[in-house]
């Protein structure tokens, strides 16, 4: 494990970094646990080209903002609770 660690500071954790054909949890949850726990991972500006990054930029900024709307569309906690409260839970 240390020498993915390793590899990791230099890359993020990718599918191939494993030896075995089938892995119990898939490179995304490293990656959801590592960077969830302030891991850093030293990309190189080489990696992205600025056409590359100004499109993830865009894509961020979209999603931050129907982030931002669906947020605007929740009920409140109080509200949320009282509808439970007065209603109840639909069955699954």
């Amino acid at each position: 494990m240390t020498e993915l660690l390793t590899l990791w500071r230099e890359q993020p954790p990718w599918h191939d970094d494993f030896d075995r054909a089938v892995e119990v949890f898939p490179a995304a949850s490293y990656q959801y646990v590592l960077y969830g726990m302030g891991f850093q991972t030293r990309v190189p500006p080489r990696g992205l080209s600025s056409q590359t990054r100004a499109h993830g930029e865009q894509l961020f900024m979209h999603n931050k903002q129907e982030a931002a709307a669906m947020i605007q569309r929740l009920p409140s906690t109080r509200d949320l609770l009282d509808r439970i409260a007065r209603y109840g839970l639909q069955p699954v």
